[in-house]
């Protein structure tokens, strides 16, 4: 949240960009209508998301437009995949939703283990040196499809 604010100040967004975790929103009709333009956006993705839920949204709160989304698939690693509408990109946007979703996987560590770990697969370079640079993430390998596969 802080984040988004510092970009509102900055001039970079607007200031009708809100972030929440899906199950937060308790309007009922907002939160079908992300789940269904989260749907829409997944299929915009370049790499599959196999059993990943929504979890985190960005919304502009001025026409219930999704802005972004993350899912995350917590059986096994810690795997997540984060989008930015089109429309949105560019605009640092996709740092508070990986700020969620790092406070998500911490809390999942410390009830698995030292052993669980995050995976992300990767398909804009951009992004990765935003994951290396900031979050301490490593390259495992190239996935061979344009993307890497990414770990901390």
């Amino acid at each position: 949240k802080e984040f988004i604010r510092n970009k509102i100040r900055e001039g970079l967004i607007k200031e009708s960009i809100n972030s929440y975790r899906i199950n937060d929103i308790e309007d009922d009709n907002l939160y079908n209508s992300i789940l269904k333009q989260s749907e829409q956006l997944s299929k915009t993705s370049e790499v599959g998301f196999g059993s990943a839920d929504v979890f985190g949204v960005l919304v502009n709160s001025e026409n219930n437009e999704l802005v972004g989304a993350t899912w995350i698939e917590t059986s096994g690693n810690f795997t997540f995949h984060i989008i930015i509408n089109p429309k949105y990109r560019g605009r640092g946007l996709s740092k508070s939703l990986l700020d969620d979703l790092m406070v998500k996987y911490k809390e999942k560590k410390e009830y698995m283990g030292q052993d669980y770990k995050v995976v992300v697969n990767v398909v804009n370079d951009k992004l990765a040196g935003t994951l290396a640079k900031y979050y301490g993430f490593k390259t495992m390998e190239d996935n061979g499809h344009g993307g890497i596969i990414m770990t901390n």
